[in-house]
């Protein structure tokens, strides 16, 4: 199932329908154009290496590498959707930067220390691009190739987040976590007979 909803993300995504495949590219401005389309090659870069990172330290954290591997699934099929993009409507794609610092500091946890760093690595990371691309959906509407692309890539960046927040909690991390009441009810829903 996973395979044929990566395989449906990748034909929708990838697909250029025929009105776009005309040699008018819209009328967005260029540099608008290169900004958001270099912006999301950078993104798709960090969550790639990040998903690579977290997959190899997961350890037997199987909600963990799932979630890597949904992140390195996805980002692969928005990286392609970008280079085609980028190609067709002549846009050079700029080298990626590697986040030395960040990388750092996760390579240098482990455990429950990793998790937790990693996960609020995610949730900023995706609400900072969902924000930008957002931002970038004015922009888009002159140009419908670019307004399909965000159309899609902001739900799928939401999703994501959505996970990252989901799995946090869930791993006792979250804001949750903090709630005595909910550690009350989760003590008591474990049930005591002794």
């Amino acid at each position: 199932m996973k395979t044929i909803c990566a395989v449906a993300a990748l034909a929708l995504m990838v697909a250029v329908p025929a009105w776009a495949q005309s040699p008018v590219h819209g009328t967005s401005d260029a540099s608008d154009l290169s900004t958001v389309l270099n912006k999301a090659n950078q993104m798709n870069y960090e969550e790639i290496q990040d998903a690579n990172l977290a997959r190899s330290r997961a350890g037997d954290n199987q909600a963990l590498m799932s979630y890597a591997d949904t992140l390195r699934a996805d980002h692969k099929i928005n990286e392609d959707a970008v280079a085609a993009l980028a190609r067709q409507k002549d846009v050079t794609l700029h080298g990626t930067k590697t986040r030395q610092a960040v990388t750092a500091k996760l390579q240098s946890l482990k455990g429950g220390e990793f998790n937790e760093a990693f996960l609020t690595n995610e949730i900023a990371s995706h609400k900072k691009a969902i924000d930008e691309f957002k931002s970038f959906q004015s922009q888009a509407q002159n140009d419908p190739d670019l307004s399909v692309y965000l159309g899609q890539t902001i739900p799928a960046l939401e999703a994501h987040l959505k996970m990252a927040e989901n799995l946090k909690n869930s791993l006792g991390t979250g804001p949750n976590a903090e709630n005595p009441a909910n550690n009350m009810h989760m003590a008591n829903s474990h049930g005591h007979n002794h």
